[in-house]
């Protein structure tokens, strides 16, 4: 490290308690990925390669350590792990931990209350279900019935009406054959009388053949 460096870093309260190693004795290698002591950061923007470690209380803004040593030499920069640290023990958090507690709480509950509601909904489901199927039984049912109670009047009116027309169908065979017994009596009667069926000859009535 070099001399301005090294007197940049007795300056700043963040660093004057850090030990500085010589060239010599700085490690060979670094890791590709650069990680906070408290939780993954973002890069600089100003430094791309560096990664955010310091606040600047005096103007609000957050930096790697090339932006503090250029912009901040005279402001309050605080470490931000540091910070992280003493925040949790600080009032804003003991302020703020209740409500966290209290929104957690309330999304336990809702979380618990949404479960409810897929079994509500589950067993609305299947007694609607049972509903549906119970009343096409019975729909089943009512049409079986009045099937066979229809079919069976069918039948009953068919028979009724087959006796019926059977019954007439013989009443005309009979009416008809005493038609044609009838006929033929007269028809054989009228034969056998035509020779002394009397005649008129102008001069009296005679009987027997011409």
């Amino acid at each position: 490290m070099c001399a301005p460096c090294i007197e940049c870093h007795k300056i700043l309260k963040v660093s004057r308690n850090h030990v500085l190693l010589s060239k010599d004795r700085m490690p060979s290698y670094y890791p590709s990925t650069k990680q906070s002591a408290i939780a993954d950061t973002e890069y600089c923007k100003k430094h791309p390669k560096e990664v955010i470690q310091f606040y600047c209380l005096t103007h609000g803004d957050l930096g790697c350590g090339d932006c503090v040593v250029p912009d901040h030499r005279s402001c309050k920069v605080d470490y931000i792990a540091d910070v992280a640290k003493e925040f949790i023990i600080e009032n804003e958090f003991k302020e703020l931990e209740p409500s966290i507690r209290q929104a957690e709480d309330l999304l336990s509950r809702y979380i618990s209350n949404v479960k409810g509601l897929f079994g509500e909904v589950e067993n609305q489901t299947k007694d609607e279900m049972d509903k549906l199927r119970k009343f096409r039984a019975e729909i089943n049912t009512y049409l079986d019935r009045r099937e066979k109670e229809l079919l069976d009047n069918l039948h009953k009116v068919k028979n009724e009406d087959e006796n019926l027309l059977n019954t007439l169908q013989k009443d005309c065979e009979l009416t008809k054959a005493g038609l044609e017994a009838m006929r033929m009596e007269l028809t054989s009667g009228a034969a056998a009388g035509i020779g002394n069926r009397p005649w008129n000859t102008g001069r009296g009535w005679r009987f027997g053949y011409s």
